[in-house]
């Protein structure tokens, strides 16, 4: 199997895993939570798709390093020290950073895990709306990938894949 087929089936079980997940406490997902980031993401995940069509391996894991690094610093030294208010602008910012992360690395869950800790006081609310913004994005993640033909091409095979990833 190649790399692309591995991709779809990824994205495919993740979105049923986090589906699964959010289908009991549906009704505590914050709506407006997800909506600006999801937005957010796809638009930053596109430009990002397309940006890392054109950047050598040797630049991308560079800069892979220095956001694992930026990510571990935070985690150790700021973690639970900064307090994001739930705002539209941090909304987008933090959707946004998502999805440069997840165009270019598949890293998608730092940034929105900092800020829907800060923005949302519920656990049950914290887990139905990450779940569901998890959820959005890699349907979002998939089609642009197929849109944009990063995945090389797509054969028909690869609805037996997709099934198979849901099953």
């Amino acid at each position: 199997m190649d790399y692309s087929a591995a991709q779809v089936i990824c994205f495919s079980g993740a979105m049923l895993g986090n589906i699964t997940n959010v289908l009991p406490m549906v009704k505590k997902v914050n709506k407006i939570q997800v909506l600006v980031p999801v937005i957010s993401y796809c638009v930053a995940t596109f430009i990002a798709i397309k940006l890392s069509m054109g950047i050598e391996v040797a630049v991308l894991r560079r800069m892979l390093g220095c956001m694992l690094f930026a990510l571990a610093i935070y985690f150790v030294l700021f973690n639970g020290k900064i307090k994001i208010k739930p705002s539209m602008r941090n909304a987008v910012i933090a959707g946004a950073l998502s999805g440069i992360g997840g165009g270019l690395f598949a890293i998608t869950g730092p940034p929105m895990a900092v800020y829907y800790l800060s923005a949302l006081e519920d656990k049950y609310e914290y887990m139905a709306t990450i779940q569901t913004y998890f959820f959005l994005t890699s349907g979002c993640t998939l089609i642009l990938k197929l849109v944009t033909g990063t995945f090389g091409y797509f054969s028909p095979i690869w609805a037996v894949y997709l099934v198979l990833g849901v099953v």
